[in-house]
């Protein structure tokens, strides 16, 4: 008969809540990128340097919600893998 090791950790009540609150900050990122790309009124103005500008302005601020939400991301992502638990191996048999 083979032998298998199943790996399972079990994860206590921190690391539930670093996890729940790694996958809430995803969510709301996501939606507020989601908000970000919707259409904004186009400014009634000629001036082609005021169109340019306000691309400028959504580029910028596109980009800074990307990087929150990463820097966001990795800490709650590092806090919900090291509190994940000690590892459990069990052992079946096939």
């Amino acid at each position: 008969m083979a032998r298998t090791f199943i790996e399972t950790r079990k994860r206590g009540v921190f690391g539930w809540i670093f996890l729940l609150m790694f996958w809430a900050w995803s969510a709301l990122m996501a939606v507020a990128l989601y908000v970000s790309f919707l259409p904004l009124p186009d400014p009634q103005v000629s001036s082609s340097g005021v169109r340019s500008g306000a691309l400028l302005g959504e580029a910028i601020a596109t980009t800074m919600l990307l990087s929150v939400w990463a820097s966001g991301a990795v800490i709650l992502g590092l806090c919900a893998m090291l509190t994940r638990g000690k590892k459990v191996i069990t052992e079946v048999e096939l």
